[in-house]
């Protein structure tokens, strides 16, 4: 019995190795910003169903200016007309000197600030949208799934890899 009951575990074992990963991971996370990818020294990720982004990655590629304040332990970006603060650990924020309620709180995390992206691009007048068949966050407009892109390839294909570029 011993014998029957281990073979079946060790080909259950086997079966479970074959089948494919299925679900994504945080590495396979994109930003898509203003009609291109973007990348960062440190990968964003998604926690309690929110993505997390680094803040100076994220509000730089909008163009916006971030500074840190040490005392409060509080982000600011600026783009000249709007302004938002965001204190680590707080989900109470200030956007144009209201207060404003955050998704998610801001975090440190390996000595780098990660804000949630829908919260801050939307309080800059930013559209955010969610492409799940590409773990994709989509800042701004103009975006196509680089699956419903057609570019002709050798022989009339299709070619994704060429889209994605």
């Amino acid at each position: 019995m011993k014998r029957k009951s281990f073979i079946i575990l060790l080909a259950l074992i086997m079966v479970l190795a074959i089948v494919p990963k299925t679900s994504m991971a945080d590495d396979d996370l994109s930003i898509w910003v203003d009609g291109k990818y973007v990348t960062s020294d440190t990968r964003p990720f998604i926690e309690d169903g929110r993505t997390l982004v680094p803040v100076r990655f994220v509000a730089e590629s909008l163009g916006y200016k971030v500074s840190w304040d040490e005392k409060n332990s509080a982000v600011i970006i600026d783009n000249g007309i709007d302004k938002i603060i965001m204190v680590i650990g707080s989900i109470n924020a200030d956007h144009n000197g209201k207060s404003t309620r955050l998704n998610k709180a801001p975090k440190l995390q390996n000595s780098r600030t990660f804000v949630p992206v829908r919260d801050v691009a939307e309080r800059f007048g930013k559209d955010v949208d969610w492409d799940d068949k590409n773990w994709t966050v989509v800042i701004g407009k103009g975006y196509k799934s680089p699956a419903s892109v057609p570019v002709p390839g050798k022989n009339g294909r299709i070619s994704v890899e060429k889209a994605i570029e």
